[in-house]
């Protein structure tokens, strides 16, 4: 028996992070974060590019604007829209995260732990305190 080898073409996702708080709408709020991620089984890779929220384009049938607003205007469907125009991009699917779904996938992989072995010290130009006071602010 000859073996045949499958192709499977590259998936090409817009993942749009909402900004939505909760009890907001979350497929009309501003954009915090716009990313295309590309996944090409056959190379075993993934590419993601971030879209500066504040990057002034097109927005197709509502003038020019933050790329963010977008989503705001007409939900994934016009960010999606914008996307393509920007980029030229065919996309095959879009992913829109809030805060709350941003959570639950952390934990679905099985979350992030952080360990802070001693104190964070921040920068002096940081000091919310009189000059005289942060001199000695930790």
């Amino acid at each position: 028996m000859k073996k045949v080898a499958i192709r499977y073409a590259p998936i090409v996702l817009l993942i749009v992070g909402s900004g939505a708080r909760l009890g907001d709408d979350v497929e009309h709020s501003l954009a915090d974060s716009l990313h295309v991620l590309t996944i090409n089984p056959d190379k075993h890779k993934a590419t993601l590019i971030g879209i500066p929220r504040d990057s002034w384009v097109e927005i197709p049938g509502h003038g020019t604007s933050k790329i963010n607003a977008a989503n705001q205007i007409g939900g994934p469907a016009l960010t999606l829209a914008t996307v393509r125009a920007l980029t030229g991009l065919h996309v095959d699917h879009v992913v829109v995260v809030d805060f709350q779904g941003f959570r639950k996938l952390i934990d679905a992989i099985g979350g992030i732990e952080i360990t802070v072995p001693k104190p964070i010290l921040s920068n002096p130009f940081d000091c919310p305190h009189p000059p005289e006071r942060c001199k000695t602010w930790k």
